[in-house]
């Protein structure tokens, strides 16, 4: 059994803590298609590399000409890579660095301090109150040489190894040839020729094996091998939430903002923990919070954001809401150990999936839902003509649903939500389809029971497909 951790989308820039979630009112729509269009094609882009490795790899020609082709073509693929990020990277960091002053411009003209104090003097002589978020030409410019650099230094090094591993498959040929021209000659013994043949092919597997390109990995970084599509995807999510982190910073130093808050996603990840949810300074002069020492992302693929905060003590020098707060931070303090219950309880599942549903025999299937999978366009042909259900006659096909809890979870899911309990199997039907079906089962928390969230066909692994 197999555990997954969600981990949301680069275009996804909305704050979450235990006290409250701030969704950003920039979507991300155009970034998300602009970068997913970028992703489907890196694919492409390995797919064609990978063609191209199997043609040399395969090939038994020796002559000069062909490996002078076949490195050309290589070099074209990575050109084309930098051309076509240098034509679209700077859209997108643009997109994110607005995503970022969106955040805080959502966090900053919505704070209780801003709505109740906006006219107050002290405010205004600490506080740039901002009409807008904005972009930052300068600030993009830097974010974009920045990127391609990176993107520049790992492709080089990739022209290099490729370079490099057909001179050895070249080379390797020739040495072939020339065994087998001995052979010919009678120059080598059997015995002798098995050998030599033998440590040529282990010389040859092996320095395949160390380039790390015959498993697709032609990027080289640190002294690991990556897939290019998979180096692309780390880069660009590592590289937008960097331009949406950059898009905070401007707008807290342009609105005079010295505090800023880092969320909180309940991470196990060390390098995270010592920011997770926690006030930082940015100057350091605050003598109440400690020093921002790095910016998000903390690492490759994190998804923390940093959001301006504001702390009404430092603007007035006390508390105006002093008194009030007591009940409120009772209620704050139950909260957050409900909220620690529900970390543990996920981390638990997470670790030690469980076997079968949690409280299955006490399962929620809604009539909507069964109605829904019986109705919609897009679900009716698949339950009604190919498994033949009924919408005269909802109740079979929900019990055929409830029979799937008789079976093992296949794969836990833990999301922001809750919980998915996936489930694999055939489920019984009137036409007696004895197709894999993929079940979803959902805890939203600890305390609450399981539902049912839909059924679909499985997907074919790779060996089903062949």
């Amino acid at each position: 059994m197999t555990t997954e951790v969600d981990e949301g989308q680069p275009w996804e820039f909305n704050f979450y803590s235990k006290d409250f979630q701030l969704k950003n009112p920039d979507r991300g729509t155009r970034l998300k298609e602009e970068y997913n269009l970028l992703m489907r094609w890196m694919k492409g882009i390995q797919k064609s590399l990978e063609k191209e490795w199997r043609i040399a790899f395969n090939s038994k020609k020796k002559d000069a000409p062909f490996w002078e082709e076949r490195s050309q073509t290589f070099k074209s693929i990575y050109e084309n890579v930098f051309s076509e990020w240098e034509s679209k990277w700077e859209s997108i960091t643009k997109k994110s660095f607005l995503q970022g002053s969106s955040l805080a411009h959502e966090t900053f003209v919505n704070s209780k301090v801003i709505r109740d104090f906006k006219n107050d003097s002290r405010l205004l002589n600490k506080l740039t109150l901002l009409d807008r978020p904005f972009t930052d030409p300068k600030v993009i410019d830097s974010l974009l040489l920045d990127t391609l650099g990176f993107l520049r230094y790992a492709l080089d090094g990739a022209e290099e190894k490729t370079t490099k591993v057909l001179k050895i498959t070249k080379q390797t040929l020739l040495d072939d040839e020339r065994l087998n021209q001995d052979i010919a000659k009678g120059l080598i013994e059997k015995n002798t020729w098995e050998a030599a043949k033998k440590n040529l092919q282990d010389d040859f597997e092996k320095a395949l094996k160390e380039s790390g390109i015959i498993d697709g990995k032609f990027i080289e970084i640190n002294g690991r091998n990556y897939r290019l599509d998979s180096y692309a995807e780390t880069l660009a999510r590592t590289r937008i939430r960097e331009a949406q982190t950059a898009g905070v910073q401007r707008y807290a130093e342009t609105s005079g903002q010295d505090l800023v808050r880092v969320s909180d996603h309940s991470t196990l990840t060390e390098k995270c923990e010592k920011f997770e949810g926690k006030i930082f300074s940015i100057s350091g002069k605050s003598t109440k919070y400690p020093k921002l020492e790095m910016w998000t992302p903390f690492h490759p693929n994190c998804l923390h954001v940093i959001t301006v905060y504001i702390d009404v003590v430092s603007i007035f020098g006390y508390d105006p809401y002093e008194g009030a707060r007591d009940k409120v931070n009772a209620l704050s303090d139950e909260r957050r150990k409900e909220l620690r219950e529900e970390v543990e309880w996920k981390e638990r599942e997470r670790k030690s999936p469980p076997k079968f549903v949690p409280d299955r025999s006490k399962v929620s299937i809604t009539q909507p839902k069964i109605n829904y999978l019986l109705t919609d366009p897009g679900k009716s042909r698949l339950y009604t003509q190919e498994l033949g259900f009924s919408t005269g006659n909802p109740g079979i096909l929900e019990d055929s649903i409830r029979s799937s809890l008789d079976k093992e979870v296949t794969k836990v899911l833990v999301t922001e939500n809750g919980i998915k309990y996936i489930i694999d199997t055939p489920i019984p039907n009137p036409n007696n389809d004895n197709r894999v079906m993929t079940v979803v089962w959902q805890k939203d928390s600890k305390s609450s029971l399981p539902k049912f969230v839909t059924a679909r066909p499985a997907k074919k692994n790779k060996e089903e497909k062949k």
